[in-house]
């Protein structure tokens, strides 16, 4: 999910917040603390730093962007319930409009017309998918838990996890694939392994994903029939996390330790060239150059640059009862963005 950003300290200095008429075009979405509140953020085109959006509902996350740059789709409290509200710039629409207790956003289609959720409409996590028009279906059904669901970019194709209890106190997780418009279910995923973090390509043909089932946390692609199952090169040594396929379907971006071996605990992002997927040729460590734990990476709307979080350890010094002087550390995070053809990483938030 887009990552939630907050300060270490209160005294750190605010970033350049400005307001951008609706028609802008967002490449990222994100929240952050604002005066105290946690508010919604975008980067956009013709703004020098964050947008903070004047958008409905109080603890806005989990935000995501339509791939034409012009609606933040996010779950938000309103009157007690989670809900689905899609920004366009000016105004907030609420797609979910009370139907149910809880719902957590998990994609939304390129020209915003409709975003899948999971839904705590009974007693379990469904997958819904609700439009522009109020409108809802329901992609899933059963006495078990579905979440993260993803629908690609041009609204024809989701995929989400299932939980399922194995055992008293042991879970599993798969893979699903399912059509935008309830038909074709199908599980794309049959181990005794954990199966999860799903992602779908814009065109709805390919599904990528994280699996525990050699061991360590593997990355898979696969056809959303099933077939040309197919792992990303790097070795077992690595654990990935987080991918997501870039806006133009031949790239996936994604989180990994392990890779550097004299720094196996190292948090690195990495694009993988799926029409090299058999070879190391087509792996890059994009912030090899970064002395610090970079995680949670996405693809601005356009392709061009990625957006990730970069902790850094800050020195600090206080008092102890004796006002003795005493010497400590705090974790920080920021959002950072770099060009994806490499460059410096700039800080965003």
């Amino acid at each position: 999910m887009p990552p939630k950003v907050e300060r270490a300290k209160d005294g750190e200095p605010a970033p350049v917040e400005v307001e951008t008429p609706s028609g802008d075009f967002y490449l990222f979405a994100y929240t952050a603390l604002s005066g105290g509140k946690t508010r919604l953020f975008a980067v956009a085109t013709t703004a020098a730093g964050p947008v903070k959006l004047d958008s409905e509902g109080s603890h806005p996350s989990l935000p995501k962007v339509s791939g034409d740059g012009k609606s933040i789709a996010y779950t938000a409290s309103v009157e007690g319930k989670n809900e689905i509200l899609l920004f366009d710039g000016q105004d907030s629409v609420n797609l979910t409009n009370g139907f149910a207790k809880d719902n957590w956003l998990g994609g939304v289609a390129s020209d915003g017309s409709k975003v899948v959720s999971s839904t705590l409409a009974d007693s379990n996590l469904d997958i819904f998918l609700f439009d522009k028009n109020g409108d809802k279906l329901q992609l899933s059904t059963g006495a078990t838990d579905e979440t993260e669901p993803r629908i690609s970019r041009d609204g024809t194709g989701v995929t989400f996890t299932r939980i399922t209890l194995e055992k008293p106190g042991q879970t599993k997780s798969d893979v699903y694939f399912v059509m935008a418009d309830g038909s074709g279910l199908k599980k794309l995923t049959d181990n005794s392994a954990h199966n999860y973090s799903p992602d779908i390509s814009p065109d709805g043909s390919r599904i990528c994903y994280i699996s525990t089932e050699l061991g360590s946390q593997q990355l898979f692609i696969v056809n959303a029939d099933g077939s040309g199952l197919r792992r990303a090169p790097g070795g077992s040594h690595m654990n990935c996390s987080d991918p997501t396929f870039s806006p133009d379907g031949k790239k996936i971006l994604f989180n990994a330790t392990g890779y550097d071996q004299e720094s196996p605990q190292e948090f690195d992002i990495f694009e993988l060239e799926l029409d090299k997927i058999g070879s190391l040729a087509g792996l890059k460590n994009l912030t090899q150059d970064i002395d610090y734990h970079c995680q949670s990476p996405y693809y601005s709307t356009d392709g061009k640059r990625i957006f990730f979080l970069q902790t850094d350890t800050l020195a600090t010094m206080t008092q102890d009862d004796k006002g003795m002087p005493v010497t400590g550390q705090v974790q920080r995070q920021l959002l950072m963005s770099m060009p994806i053809t490499g460059g410096k990483a700039v800080k965003v938030h």
